[in-house]
């Protein structure tokens, strides 16, 4: 009984650190003083948002493969931060 219940916890162990792996914590209002250094240099119109969805469409077949993935802090806080979803006028 108590070699199941070791291997039950190592099971969702490993579960538990893959999801752990895959979104890093990150600093994501130090993010987005980055991005928007990185965008009043650029002529690209809404960078962050293009780059987001390239990491986006790098990991996400990888992720479908359950092959590893290298989601940054990119894609995670543009998601977290409100403003990029705000209506513009």
């Amino acid at each position: 009984m108590l070699g199941i219940s070791a291997i039950i916890i190592y099971k969702f162990t490993l579960i538990s650190n893959r999801s752990k792996f895959m979104f890093p914590a990150v600093d994501c209002p130090e993010v987005a003083k980055s991005w928007a250094s990185m965008q009043a240099k650029s002529s690209t119109p809404n960078l962050w948002q293009t780059a987001s969805v390239g990491e986006y469409e790098v990991n996400a077949p990888l992720y479908n493969k359950q092959k590893p993935t290298h989601f940054g802090s990119t894609l995670q806080c543009y998601c977290k931060t409100p403003e990029n979803f705000a209506p513009t006028t």
